[in-house]
């Protein structure tokens, strides 16, 4: 009995003095790492630098250091989609953070994740069985398996090119989306049935393209009548001068009694100016709605790649 409470005295102690060993290894390593970093970012190698950083991070998740780096490195190599990743991250473990050097940096990440969220691409990949239960498709992109809890989510990514294959047990089918700052992509693939040849489309969700157009013909219509207003207020304006100059055309020494056709003569010219400049105003801005819902696609068109045994057709445009 005293044998064994001795190896289990002996196994306690030694794990009591291996843990902190541990823990400074860890930290040792994940200093040497973000020194690595920090030396290819200040040589302008960011694309180098951030698999250090994160690795660092991985490596020892007290020094926050390493993920802002790699967040700022991020976001200098317009990779949006990663740099908010790495800032929202920043922010969760600043909750546990309780070095004074950290203070301020959730502020920090708030920002970026404002700054960066309009610039995220965003692509979607939707799969149609037809209604069939028992059929299958594996979906890939970029050659990595897509999840099937993935299927139908709306995912950020970087800007870039992004291949997505699919294979429902017969002759498998791909394309490539390109997807720049901001920009949303929908693939859908269609099959019909398990084996046969996968359909793919690739659109552009729903735009604003669509509202502009109408938006635009309700304001120059609010323009254009204050542009005939300023028409009447102009004829009104003449009336009273043609009757100002019949009665005294010098307009020195009035008749009181034309009083009434002065005053109405100058606030008809006020009225004119002013709906003039708003009218201007707001007509010029119903112009540009409806030009921009005019050069912006309210829908893509598709393109369909069909693949199977006996060949494969593209149709479509981008």
């Amino acid at each position: 009995m005293r044998v064994r409470w001795a190896t289990t005295a002996t196994l306690v102690l030694a794990a009591s003095a291996w843990a902190p060993r541990a823990r400074a290894d860890a930290e040792s390593d994940a200093k040497d790492l973000f020194e690595r970093g920090r030396t290819l970012r200040t040589a302008g190698d960011c694309a180098s630098a951030v698999p250090l950083f994160h690795k660092a991070y991985d490596v020892y998740s007290n020094g926050l250091g390493s993920l802002r780096n790699a967040a700022e490195c991020e976001e200098s190599l317009g990779r949006w989609a990663s740099a908010r990743r790495s800032w929202l991250e920043l922010k969760r473990a600043t909750i546990f953070a309780h070095d004074a050097k950290y203070q301020g940096w959730d502020a920090d990440a708030d920002a970026a994740d404002k700054r960066l969220a309009p610039k995220v691409a965003h692509l979607r990949v939707d799969v149609d069985t037809g209604g069939r239960a028992d059929a299958r498709v594996a979906v890939t992109l970029n050659g990595e398996p897509l999840a099937r809890d993935l299927v139908g989510t709306v995912l950020d990514r970087d800007p870039g090119r992004y291949v997505v294959r699919a294979d429902a047990g017969g002759a498998p089918a791909e394309v490539a989306v390109d997807l720049g700052t901001g920009e949303s992509r929908v693939v859908r693939l269609d099959v019909a049935t398990q084996g046969a040849p996968v359909v793919i489309r690739v659109v552009r969700p729903e735009t604003q393209g669509s509202a502009l157009t109408p938006a635009g013909w309700v304001t120059l219509s609010v323009g254009l009548v204050a542009l005939a207003g300023m028409g009447v207020a102009i004829g009104v304006r003449q009336d009273a001068l043609s009757t100002l100059d019949a009665e005294c055309p010098q307009h020195v020494g009035c008749s009181p009694n034309l009083a009434s056709t002065v005053s109405r003569g100058q606030a008809a010219s006020t009225a004119a100016t002013a709906l003039a400049v708003g009218g201007g105003i707001v007509a010029g801005a119903g112009l540009l709605l409806i030009a921009l819902g005019a050069v912006t696609p309210h829908k893509e068109q598709p393109v369909s790649v069909s693949v199977s045994p006996w060949g494969f057709s593209v149709g479509g445009t981008f």
